[in-house]
């Protein structure tokens, strides 16, 4: 948060202490698989000054802590010190990134880009473009946005609205099927093995889960539909997270 502009900082506060959510918590992203550190947030989850790090054989009361997670690749990511009262702080939710925590991310943005070309050119023919023409139209459109593009949907399909016109189609019947199409095979998520469990665990040590994203999977569609009580994405609020 200490690099963020004060207004995207506020609106993103604001939101989340309407949802309940800001009273002590722990935000978990862009680490790899998430579910690698689970068992010692568990057993932490009552007196963060408990946690040990992944990989000690006790939790001993401290007053600061240090997290580290298993990247993707297997390596450990140092994700910072928390300090803490020497009366230790109760955490009452977690959130988690989605894309490259909870699932991979970049083959699923590939194959919904390639189902989304695959489409254009077998229903609009007269449509001319490759991904680098694509990315440099949205790229305009992006510049043109008053959000800088933070919905991400929103900009993808204005791109296509543009380059359907500028081809002499209707923009919005063609962004409109062209979306629908993209945003299929954008939710065809897998997840990382042990993320079910380990949200499950969570849950049972009486944790309010949720999801923060500056992504556009829209989570009712996926997996987890019914493990996160909420989803705020930088699309809703009109600004990335901090």
């Amino acid at each position: 948060f200490s690099k963020a502009q004060p207004s995207t900082l506020c609106r993103w506060m604001r939101h989340l202490r309407r949802s309940r959510c800001l009273a002590a918590l722990l935000c978990v992203a862009g680490v790899g698989p998430a579910s690698a550190w689970a068992a010692p947030l568990v057993a932490g989850s009552r007196r963060l000054g408990r946690i040990a790090a992944p990989g000690a054989a006790n939790a001993v009361p401290r007053r600061g802590l240090t997290l580290s997670a298993v990247s993707a690749e297997g390596a450990s990511v140092r994700m910072g010190e928390i300090n803490t009262p020497d009366r230790g702080l109760k955490f009452k939710a977690v959130w988690f990134d989605l894309d490259d925590t909870l699932w991979e991310c970049g083959s699923v943005i590939r194959k919904a880009t390639q189902a989304q070309f695959a489409f254009v050119a077998a229903n609009y023919p007269n449509i001319q473009t490759d991904p680098e023409m694509f990315r440099a139209e949205m790229l305009r459109q992006k510049a043109a946005d008053p959000d800088g593009g933070a919905d991400m949907t929103s900009l993808r399909r204005s791109t296509i609205h543009a380059i359907a016109t500028a081809h002499g189609y209707d923009g919005d019947s063609v962004a409109d099927a062209t979306m629908e199409v993209f945003l299929r095979e954008r939710n065809n998520v897998i997840l990382f093995p042990g993320v079910l469990p380990m949200l499950g665990e969570l849950r049972e040590a009486g944790l309010l889960l949720g999801a923060i994203t500056n992504g556009n999977a829209q989570l009712s569609e996926t997996p987890l539909r019914d493990e996160l009580a909420f989803c705020v994405s930088a699309g809703a609020l009109g600004g990335p997270k901090p």
